[in-house]
């Protein structure tokens, strides 16, 4: 399982690579827009993990002005969906947007175009079990497809 994590609090890091790695899970992380396209572009991922809030660099103006200020959703929906339309529900199955301002993300005018992803809010009891227990779901589809 390989998992592509765009988060730049590295309490949640930490906290998601101590879990990750008893369970043996392979994983690089980005803190910026930019750096999440490098890896997206090199590797193949079998799970995404998005902050909203994240450091836009990396975005065009154009893409910063229209998803202000949820600069995570605005790699995944112009990066990983947009140019793999054929293969979107797959790509929406496999992610989780994992936010302190995922609540609020909701009810925007992306809810539609995120409909299908899971959605986690960081201040949720117990969320990072949440995070993981869709991970293994996400795992437990891919090793059936296998």
């Amino acid at each position: 399982m390989r998992i592509l994590i765009l988060e730049d609090s590295y309490y949640m890091i930490n906290l998601l690579k101590n879990e990750f790695e008893e369970k043996g899970w392979d994983f690089d992380v980005a803190n910026k827009v930019a750096a999440a396209r490098d890896f997206y572009n090199r590797n193949q991922y079998d799970c995404f993990i998005i902050d909203l809030h994240i450091d836009p660099i990396g975005l065009t103006e154009d893409e910063f002005n229209s998803h202000n200020p949820y600069y995570g959703w605005a790699w995944f929906s112009n990066y990983v969906i947009k140019p793999n339309e054929n293969n979107a529900f797959s790509l929406k199955k496999k992610a989780i947007i994992y936010s302190k301002y995922a609540n609020e993300f909701k009810d925007t005018k992306f809810k539609c175009e995120a409909q299908d992803i899971t959605i986690i809010d960081k201040g949720e009891d117990k969320s990072e079990e949440k995070v993981i227990k869709t991970i293994e779901r996400i795992e437990k589809i891919k090793n059936k497809k296998s």
